[in-house]
């Protein structure tokens, strides 16, 4: 049994169905019963303003395509009480009630589209006037001689101690069964030098030693008792044992300057795309660097096949895994997925994303890759043995370039920003 907390997409209504929402919020409990074969959703979803609004239960709880061993499920509506006397609308797929009266009780629908691949989303309409209430319940079964994946629904968040100090584009890393997040910034014109220590045993944070200059949208690693904060150009190091930072071997020219992304493998740095600022314009780059810790040199490595800035890098394996980003040109995101392998210095594409994002964070658990963030709610994992992405269970808030962690078997996810202010959010996902 898992529960969830969800806030509502806004911005997809906006531009799906050209509705003016005003401050629409929903809370919500999710649970999944693998044996009987169902997953239900429970959203309470407030109606801001006066008039009649089309609004969607953000609800990804199947993916896009149905599973091979889900070739059908049905959908059933359950509308509580509102506030007042109102009228409710609910479809999916193919089905639809229209004029729900308040606590009507379960209605069934189809929950495939005529194409007979996307699964139940949740489109409700309603009639009524402003601040009104209403809790929506959706339970999905599968239909007779199918199953539901038990990956459905996986895993669980919970909110933590928040961070000190807000911010976006900062990065993290576990040492010791502690998270440093560091650098960062509030408007990626001026950067911090703040260093927090998060420990997921009190759930505390102390401060740590600044760093020598500030830093944002780069990546952090840690081998041999140290931490490396790569962003670009440049390289700060934090010798653990004495709390003191220095600066190693700048990057060679051309280099990427500003939204690369880094992971370590067997004590080699890799620096994977960010922007191509040697013309005086930056572009997105192909770049992969590589740093030895020992050697304390250099090297460029095969370039990625997609250019971008802000993807996510993780290591699994002894691969590198490159996933997202966007183009810095307009900012167009991609859900573009790479792999490269050290050993023979080539790279592989992997399947896409289901929804292109940037400015993202990613770790592995357990052998599998999650992604996070990138202005989204919505929570996936990539199974490098099956080459397959999943929709877990999302986020509360959906978070534009936070950090990501792994203690214990639990992801921590900290800072980050939303359209309007950066935060202070600080959450633990557990598998």
């Amino acid at each position: 049994m898992s529960r969830i907390a969800r806030t509502v997409d806004r911005a997809l209504w906006l531009l799906a169905l050209g509705v003016l929402l005003v401050g629409l919020a929903g809370c919500n409990a999710g649970s999944h019963d693998a044996a009987g074969g169902t997953v239900s959703l429970d959203v309470q979803v407030i109606w801001p303003q006066a008039a009649t609004q089309a609004v969607r239960v953000s609800a990804p709880i199947l993916p896009e395509t149905a599973p091979a061993n889900v070739a059908k499920m049905n959908a059933t509506v359950t509308v509580g009480a509102f506030s007042t006397s109102q009228s409710f609308t609910a479809s999916a797929g193919t089905g639809s009630i229209a004029n729900v009266p308040p606590g009507a009780g379960s209605l069934t629908l189809d929950a495939l589209d005529a194409s007979g691949t996307k699964l139940y989303t949740g489109t409700n309409t309603y009639t009524g006037t402003a601040n009104q209430t209403a809790t929506v319940t959706v339970s999905m079964a599968a239909a007779p001689g199918q199953t539901v994946p038990a990956w459905v629904l996986s895993g669980t968040w919970a909110t933590k101690a928040p961070m000190p100090t807000s911010r976006t584009a900062v990065e993290a890393v576990a040492v010791g069964g502690l998270v440093y997040v560091m650098g960062g910034t509030l408007d990626f014109s001026t950067s911090f030098v703040a260093v927090e220590i998060y420990n997921p045993a009190t759930d505390t944070w102390s401060t740590g030693p600044s760093m020598l200059s500030g830093n944002q949208q780069g990546g952090a690693v840690t081998t041999g008792g140290k931490i490396y904060v790569c962003s670009g150009s440049s390289i700060q190091i934090l010798d653990l044992a004495t709390s003191a930072w220095s600066v190693g071997t700048a990057t060679p020219s051309p280099s990427a300057g500003y939204g690369a992304s880094a992971d370590i493998i067997t004590g080699i740095v890799y620096v994977a795309g960010g922007g191509d600022c040697t013309s005086g314009t930056c572009v997105e780059s192909k770049f992969l660097r590589a740093y030895d810790t020992v050697a304390k040199t250099w090297s460029k490595k095969a370039d990625m096949p997609t250019a971008r800035i802000q993807p996510a890098a993780v290591a699994y394996n002894g691969l590198l895994y490159v996933i997202g980003g966007a183009l810095a040109a307009g900012g167009t995101s991609l859900a573009v997925a790479e792999v490269y392998d050290p050993a023979t210095n080539a790279w592989k594409s992997l399947a896409s994303m289901p929804t292109s994002r940037t400015a993202l964070a990613a770790a592995v658990i357990n052998k599998i890759i999650y992604v996070v963030g990138g202005n989204a709610t919505s929570v996936i994992a990539y199974d490098p043995a099956a080459n397959t992405w999943t929709n877990m269970t999302p986020m509360s808030k959906g978070r534009y370039a936070p950090a990501a962690a792994v203690v214990n078997g639990v992801m921590y996810v900290v800072g980050g920003g939303t359209t309007n202010a950066t935060v202070t959010t600080n959450e633990s996902f557990t598998p």
